[in-house]
This record gives C-alpha cells, sequence and structure tokens, in this order.
C-alpha cells in the first residue's frame, strides 16, 4: 500500500474512531456520575466481583482471535467464517461453566446477588464471540465508521436503560441492564453494517493454521486478563467487595481518559502497523507518532486529574465516594505508561511474532503476580495493592520494550526520550493547579473550575509559545474532523 493511501486510511480511521470514543466515553462518563450519584457503593461491589470473572472468561473465548485475523496475509471470507464459528461455540461452552459455578462464585466472596447477576452478565460472553470476528473484519479493512454508529445508538440506548432503572430504585439492575444492552446493540448494529456476513463453513486446515499464532495470542490475553483481574480478586476476597468498589472507581476514571485516546490510536495503529511490517523505518516513524500524540493528550488529563482529585470526586461523585480518592491518584500514574506499553504490543503483534509476545508476557505477570503476594504478605493494604501495580507496569515496560530495538531499532531510551517535551509542559501546567488547591480557599465546586480553566489556559498558551508539533497535529487533525462531521 502506498505512503498516501495508508496516510490517508490511517488520519480516516483515527477521526472515526475518535468520534466513537468521545461519544462512547463522554456517554459513559455521563452516565458513570449520574448512576454514582443515584447508587451506593454496595450495588457496585456486586458487579465489580461479577466483572472479574467475565472479563476472563471474555479472555478465554476471544483471545487473540481477531488480531489474528487481522495480522494474517490475505485472510478470506473462510478464515472469518471459521474463526466464527469456532469463538460462538467456546462461547456457550464457557457461558454453560459459568452459569453452573456462579453459586459457588458467590459463596466464596460471600456478597449477596452474586450468583443472579453473574449468570444475567454472563450472557455478554457468547455475545461478545460474535463481535469479536465482525470487529475484526471492520478493523482489518479500516472501516472505523462502522464501529462509530455501533458505539452512538448502543451506547445512548443503554445510558437510558441504565438510567432510568436506577432513577426507579432497580439498584445492582440498572448496571447489569445497562452493560447486557450496551453489549446486544453494539453486536446487532456491527453485524448489520459491517459489510461480512459468515458462511456455512467451517474448515479445520484453516483453524490449525490460524490456531499456530492464536493461540499464543489467546493465552497471552487470558495472562493479561487473569493479571488484570488479581488485584481486584485478592481485594474482593481478601478484603471486602465494598473496598474493591472503591479501587473500581478510583481506575474507572483513569482508564475512561486511556480508552478515550490510546484505544482510539491502537485500534487504528495494529493494522496500520500489520500493512507495512517489512518496512521498518515507516515503522519507526508511526511508532514515535504514536507514542508523542498520545503522550501529549493523556498525561496533561491524568496528572491534571491526580491534581485535582479531591475536588473532582466530591464534586462529581459526591462525598461517599471519597474512599476512592487515593485510588484515583495512585492509578492515574499506572495508565500514563499506556501509550508505550500499547506500542510495543502492537508491533510485536504486528510482525507476527507470538511466541515472543507470549514470552513477555509471562515475564511481565509472573513478576507480577509474585510482587501481589508479597505485597499481601508484607503490607497488608488495599492501597499498597493499588502501588505494586504502578511498580509492575514499570518492570513490564523495560521488558516489553526490549523487542523494539532488534525490530525497528527504538530504544526504550528513544521512547522515553520522546515524552520529555510533554512530561515538561506538564509540569508546568500543573504548577498553578497547585498553588490555586493549596492557596485558594472557595467552594469546591468553583475551585474545581478555576483548577481545570487554568490547567487548561497554561498547556495550550505553553504549546502554541513552543511550538509544539504534536499541538500543530491536533490541530490540522481536529480540523479534519469538523470537515468530516460537515460532511
Amino acid at each position: 500500500m502506498g505512503n498516501d493511501s495508508l496516510s490517508k486510511k490511517i488520519t480516516s480511521g483515527l477521526i472515526w474512531s475518535y468520534l466513537e470514543r468521545v461519544c462512547a466515553q463522554g456517554v459513559s462518563a455521563l452516565v458513570t456520575i449520574i448512576l454514582a450519584r443515584l447508587l451506593v457503593p454496595d450495588d457496585y461491589a456486586v458487579v465489580s466481583v461479577v466483572t472479574i470473572f467475565i472479563t476472563i472468561c471474555d479472555s478465554l473465548v476471544v483471545g487473540g482471535f481477531s488480531d489474528t485475523l487481522i495480522q494474517k496475509k490475505n485472510a478470506d471470507s473462510r478464515d472469518f467464517s471459521t474463526l466464527f464459528w469456532f469463538v460462538i461455540v467456546v462461547g456457550i461452552v464457557i457461558y454453560g461453566l459459568v452459569f453452573a459455578g456462579a453459586p459457588l462464585v458467590e459463596k466464596f466472596f460471600n456478597t449477596g446477588l452474586v450468583c443472579e447477576t453473574l449468570r444475567v452478565m454472563g450472557i455478554r460472553i457468547p455475545i461478545n464471540a460474535v463481535k469479536s470476528i465482525q470487529s475484526a473484519y471492520i478493523s482489518r479493512e479500516m472501516k472505523y465508521k462502522y464501529f462509530f454508529l455501533a458505539t452512538s445508538i448502543g451506547t445512548v440506548i443503554s445510558a437510558v436503560v441504565g438510567i432510568a432503572m436506577a432513577y426507579l430504585g432497580f439498584g445492582v439492575w440498572a448496571l447489569v441492564a445497562q452493560y447486557l444492552t450496551n453489549s446486544i446493540i453494539d453486536t446487532i448494529i456491527v453485524s448489520l453494517t459491517c459489510g461480512w456476513k459468515p458462511e456455512f463453513v467451517f474448515d479445520v486446515e484453516r483453524l490449525k493454521i490460524m490456531y499456530k499464532f492464536g493461540w499464543k495470542m489467546q493465552v497471552s490475553t487470558i495472562l493479561s486478563a487473569v493479571y488484570g483481574q488479581a488485584e481486584s480478586f485478592c481485594i474482593g476476597k481478601k478484603y471486602s467487595s465494598v473496598n474493591l468498589a472503591y479501587y473500581d472507581k478510583g481506575k474507572q476514571f483513569p482508564q475512561l481518559i486511556m480508552n478515550n485516546i490510546q484505544s482510539s490510536i491502537g485500534k487504528v495503529m495494529l493494522p496500520a502497523f500489520a500493512k507495512v511490517n517489512e518496512e521498518k523505518e515507516r515503522m519507526k516513524s508511526l511508532a514515535k507518532r504514536s507514542v508523542r500524540t498520545s503522550s501529549y493528550v493523556m498525561f496533561p488529563l491524568l496528572i491534571g486529574l491526580i491534581a485535582c482529585a479531591d475536588e473532582f470526586v466530591r464534586v462529581v461523585l459526591t462525598e461517599k465516594w471519597m474512599p476512592a480518592v487515593p485510588f484515583l491518584r495512585i492509578l492515574s500514574i499506572y495508565y500514563m505508561f499506556d501509550p508505550i506499553m500499547s506500542l510495543d504490543k502492537q508491533i510485536v503483534i504486528a510482525t507476527g511474532d507470538s511466541k515472543k509476545y507470549l514470552t513477555m508476557e509471562l515475564q511481565k505477570k509472573s513478576i507480577g503476580i509474585t510482587l501481589i503476594i508479597a505485597t499481601l504478605i508484607i503490607f497488608d493494604s488495599v492501597i499498597s495493592i493499588a502501588c505494586v501495580c504502578v511498580v509492575n507496569m514499570l518492570i513490564g515496560l523495560f521488558i516489553q520494550s526490549a523487542p523494539l530495538k532488534k525490530i525497528i531499532n527504538y530504544p526504550i531510551k528513544e521512547q522515553l526520550k520522546d515524552l520529555v517535551p510533554t512530561l515538561l509542559l506538564t509540569g508546568a501546567m500543573v504548577v498553578p493547579v497547585v498553588l490555586i488547591k493549596v492557596l485558594v480557599d472557595c467552594n469546591s465546586i468553583v475551585k474545581l473550575i478555576i483548577e481545570v480553566l487554568s490547567g487548561i489556559f497554561v498547556y495550550v498558551l505553553l504549546s502554541v509559545l513552543t511550538k509544539n508539533p504534536e499541538f500543530k497535529t491536533l490541530m490540522q487533525f481536529a480540523k479534519s474532523l469538523l470537515g468530516k462531521v460537515k460532511h
């Protein structure tokens, strides 16, 4: 594919992907705030426990098979159809096991309503199996406007359902309804619009070929899911499901920022890397562009969230959620490193070396689990678990960055160097925010507004004065975005 053609597809993909994320995460943020004010931490405690198992089961079903289809050269309808029927069967079997095991989960965590909630929310598992293959087709063809359509409709309808049920007093079932409605509608619309329909074929030989790459990606995905839920599992079991609800709420907003920015870029860059995986200089150029742009947007948002955490939680979520503030601050630091971590993953997958990726995941997760166990024994606190996640992210950063030096000559030293200009800008931005926080004595709402506006003003002003290249890129992107919306 030519440079101009790929560049156009990347730009168009970023626009539609960003529109999708803004719509989904914007509405989700609003719904999160409304539901957090209508419901109590005990309602979220049930869903937090159930989410541990749904997340792991999703990884068992889908694994890295969608990445297999995106990465594979000349993948055709027969490949897509074969994996489509395979993941559906696996999804149904996994859901059957979840349904049967739900009472044991409730007994283990000693939290009411977990059994019924797990059985209902578990319906998402086979539904997500269907969506994963059709989403892979859209990503491979880089037709991201279909994601935007599906996400927009699904998010808005599920938001209305969730808020209405919470207002009517359905408690935890409002969260369940919002969760399931979104998955069902999203899947239906993607199925109708993606441009591909499954054929009634199942090619065992093709499945074997794809599975040679896919099983390593699946194991890697399962490891990530298990490790990602390990701290939640420990908190929910050793401490309480309410503590887990505070932890998850502290994670939710930094994760929202990460999903908005990094997921939009990552979704587009993986197929882009796959298309130029034999052109190392182009891959490095795309990689540097991805790291600089995503960090330029994410760093001020996450560091600003750390600085304004008290006022943010008090104003947005109300006083009952104040125990979530320490987790919000710590986990904001955790997500700051995601641009590099995601980049490393995308490039290794794009080159087709699933064995190397699996090896890295095994190293990272082994260290991570060991650190969590040691932390529970030595420190025995929920805060210490959040801190060890940041430590393990830093260790994983060096492990996962190592292959990039060999693949595209982009070592960790150069990656971190690309972050320095943004870190300096963000450091300057946060100074007036902290001064306002310490010196200004006024209503929390007013203080939060002043802090946010001062941070934005300083960051934009310094970007203009220093002629920051990422700022110029984003301004051009905004113009393209407006043009796309008008048409």
